[in-house]
């Protein structure tokens, strides 16, 4: 009885160890920002943003200048989840 015990023990151990590796491997779904709308003004992209977001919190919402500045610039908008 007790050497089915010590298997049944290091069966279970060596099953929460490999889960755990497993678990290590496997990509994490993590948040980051994804853009969801490009506009030609500042303006326009926070209006976007306003319309189509307007329960979102501030911190998870925001509008930025793609690349640097030149005449014709565009704005990507983005969301964080």
């Amino acid at each position: 009885m007790k050497a089915i015990k010590k298997a049944l023990i290091a069966g279970l151990g060596a099953a929460a160890i490999s889960g755990a590796l497993l678990a290590g491997a496997l990509p994490a779904q993590a948040e980051s920002w994804h853009r969801v709308d490009t506009a030609n003004s500042i303006v326009t992209c926070n209006a976007f943003l306003l319309v189509n977001y307007p329960a979102w919190h501030p911190s998870r919402v925001k509008c930025e200048l793609d690349g640097t500045w030149h005449p014709f610039q565009t704005y990507g908008a983005y969301i964080w989840y």
